[in-house]
C-alpha cells in the first residue's frame, strides 16, 4: 500500500489530472494552465463553467490588457469572440479558453495586434 501513495492516480484531483493533461496535450506548462484556470473561474461570473458572450469583454481587457475606453469596434470584439469560441456553441469552455489565452495572449503568442495586421 505505500508504494500506491505516491502514484499520481491516488494522490490528485479529477479537476488536477484535468489540468495535467490539457498541458501536456497543448505543450504548456502546468503552471500556465492552473494560472488560466484561476483567471477563468474568476471570469466566470455565473461559476458554470463557460463564459458566455456578455461576459467576453472583461476577457479581453483582463487577459489581453486592452482598456475598458478603447473602444473596439463590435466587428473586432466579434471576430476575436470567434477566435475564443472554436466550436461556435455560444460560450467559450476552459479549454477553448486556455487555447485562445495561448495563441493570442501568451507571451510569445500571435497576440491580438498581430492578428488585426494580417
Amino acid at each position: 500500500m505505500r508504494l500506491l501513495t505516491f502514484d499520481e492516480a491516488f494522490c490528485i484531483t479529477p479537476e488536477e489530472s484535468e489540468l495535467r493533461r490539457l498541458a501536456k496535450k497543448y505543450n504548456v506548462s502546468l503552471f500556465e494552465v492552473e494560472r488560466c484556470k484561476i483567471m477563468f473561474d474568476e471570469l466566470d461570473e455565473n461559476r458554470s463553467g463557460r463564459i458566455r458572450k456578455q461576459e467576453f469583454d472583461k476577457v479581453l481587457c483582463r487577459c489581453g490588457n486592452i482598456p475598458r475606453d478603447i473602444g473596439l469596434s463590435a466587428s473586432r470584439r466579434h471576430s476575436l469572440w470567434l477566435l475564443a469560441d472554436s466550436n461556435l456553441d455560444g460560450s467559450i469552455d476552459f479549454e477553448e479558453f486556455l487555447i485562445f489565452n495561448v495563441n493570442y495572449v501568451a507571451p510569445g503568442a500571435e497576440g491580438f495586434a498581430d492578428y488585426y495586421r494580417r
